[in-house]
C-alpha cells in the first residue's frame, strides 16, 4: 500500500536524519573548543565543517518531498511517473483522487526507497561513531566507520539498490545525497585514522598509500565527480600539506575527466530513459507493423471467402 511505503520512508528517512544530524552538530561545537593533537593528520578545520552543512543541505532538500505535499504544477509533471510501478488498485486509486480534485498520496520514488535502508544504517553508524570519538576510543571508531563505509561504496557499486536509476534525471537528489554521504563517511575515517596515528608525521609510504586510495576511490565511483570533489576537501595540516596538495591536483583532473565524460552518450545522468525511450519507440514501431501485417491477412481471408470467389468464373463452352 501506499500509505505503509510512505509511513516506512518517514521513519528511516526522518530518523537517519535526526540522529545523525544532532550527533554530528554536538561534536563540531565540541572540537570548536579542543585542541587537536594529531595536526599532521586533521583534515583542514572548514572541511568538515563545510561537507557536513553541504550534505546536510542535500539530505534536506531529499527528505522534503516525503512531508510536503508539491504544487499542482509541479504534481502534474510527476502523475505519470508516480504510476509506473503500481499495482493496478493503486492506480485506480491515483486516478479516482486526481478526478474528484483530491489531492494524490504521496508518493516516494523507487531510487528514494531502494537507497533509504541504506541512508538509516550509515546515520546510525555515523551517530554512534561521534561519542566514541569525542572520548578518544578510536580503534572502535575506525572499526565502525569501515562497516559504514563498506556499506555506502556496496551501494554505489552493485545492482541491488538500482543503481542505473540512480544515475536517472528523475532520481538526481538520491544520487546527489548517496555520494556525498559517501565522501562524508570518508572524510569522518580519514580524520580517525589520523588520531589514531598520534603525533608523528606521515611515512612516504603511508602518503603514497593514501594518494592510492584516494584515486582508486574517485575513479571507481565516477563517471560523476561528487566523490572526488568530496575527497578533495579532505586537506590535512601542515606537515604533509605539500603532498597533499599534488594529491588533490590529481583529484581535480579526475573532476575535470569525469564532467568531460557526463557529456557523452550513455554516460550522463539520464542516459537510461533514453535508452528506455528508444526501446519504447522500437516496440510501438513493431506492434504497428504487426497490426498493419494483421489487416493484410484479414483482408486476404475475406477476399478467399467471398461469394464471388467461391462460386468461381463460369467455364467457357466448347
Amino acid at each position: 500500500m501506499i500509505v505503509d511505503r510512505l509511513l516506512y520512508a518517514r521513519a528511516l528517512g526522518g530518523g537517519g536524519f535526526i540522529i545523525q544530524t544532532l550527533a554530528q552538530a554536538r561534536r563540531l561545537v565540541i572540537e570548536q573548543d579542543t585542541p587537536l593533537f594529531y595536526e599532521e593528520y586533521a583534515p583542514h578545520p572548514f572541511a568538515d565543517t563545510a561537507l557536513f552543512l553541504g550534505s546536510t543541505a542535500l539530505q534536506i532538500a531529499w527528505l522534503l518531498p516525503l512531508f510536503v505535499r508539491p504544487g499542482a504544477d509541479q504534481q502534474d509533471d510527476e502523475d505519470e511517473e508516480k504510476s509506473v510501478g503500481l499495482p493496478a488498485d493503486e492506480i485506480t486509486l491515483v486516478d479516482n483522487l486526481h478526478e474528484l480534485g483530491a489531492p494524490p498520496p504521496i508518493e516516494p520514488d523507487a531510487a528514494q526507497l531502494a537507497y533509504l535502508p541504506t541512508y538509516a544504517v550509515c546515520s546510525l553508524l555515523t551517530a554512534l561513531w561521534t561519542p566514541f570519538f569525542l572520548e578518544q576510543n578510536y580503534i572502535v571508531c575506525e572499526a565502525i566507520l569501515t562497516l559504514a563505509v563498506f556499506i555506502h561504496l556496496y551501494s554505489l557499486f552493485t545492482p541491488f539498490l538500482h543503481t542505473p536509476v540512480l544515475r536517472s534525471r528523475k532520481h538526481i537528489l538520491t544520487h546527489l545525497v548517496a555520494k556525498s554521504s559517501t565522501g562524508l563517511a570518508i572524510l569522518y575515517m580519514w580524520k580517525t585514522w589520523g588520531a589514531l596515528g598520534g603525533t608523528g608525521a606521515p611515512t612516504t609510504s603511508t602518503q603514497g598509500i593514501s594518494a592510492m586510495i584516494f584515486l582508486t576511490i574517485a575513479l571507481a565511483t565516477g563517471p560523476d565527480p561528487l566523490v572526488p570533489a568530496a575527497l578533495i576537501l579532505d586537506v590535512p595540516g601542515e606537515a604533509w600539506r605539500s603532498t597533499f596538495r599534488c594529491i588533490a591536483v590529481l583529484l581535480g583532473a579526475v573532476v575535470v575527466v569525469e564532467w568531460i565524460l557526463l557529456g557523452r552518450p550513455g554516460l550522463r545522468w539520464g542516459a537510461e530513459e533514453e535508452v528506455d525511450k528508444a526501446r519504447e519507440r522500437e516496440e510501438e514501431d513493431g506492434y504497428a507493423n504487426e497490426e498493419t501485417v494483421f489487416d493484410a491477412d484479414e483482408e486476404m481471408e475475406a477476399q478467399k471467402t467471398s461469394p464471388r470467389i467461391r462460386q468461381g468464373v463460369p467455364r467457357r463452352a466448347d
